[in-house]
C-alpha cells in the first residue's frame, strides 16, 4: 500500500524562482503594452512619446534583464 502525500512542501528557493518568473512575465507584458501603445499613437498621427520616456523604458528593460541573469544562491 502506497502512502500519498496530501500537502506539497514548497522550498524557499522554489518560491524565489516563482516570484522571479512572475515578475519577469509582468515586465514583458508591460513592455509589449507600451510598444503597442506607442505604435498606435504613431500610426494615428498623434504625438510621439518623449525621448525621456523612451530612455526610461529601455533603462528599466536593461535593469530587469541584469537582475534576471543573477545566479541564485
Amino acid at each position: 500500500m502506497r502512502w500519498i502525500a496530501t500537502t506539497k512542501t514548497v522550498l524557499p528557493w522554489q518560491q524565489q524562482i516563482t516570484a522571479i518568473h512572475h515578475r519577469t512575465v509582468q515586465q514583458h507584458l508591460l513592455h509589449l503594452i507600451l510598444q503597442w501603445t506607442a505604435a498606435e499613437l504613431n500610426s494615428s498621427g498623434q504625438h510621439q512619446l518623449s525621448p525621456m520616456f523612451e530612455q526610461n523604458s529601455s533603462t528599466e528593460s536593461a535593469a530587469a534583464e541584469s537582475s534576471n541573469n543573477r545566479e541564485l544562491p
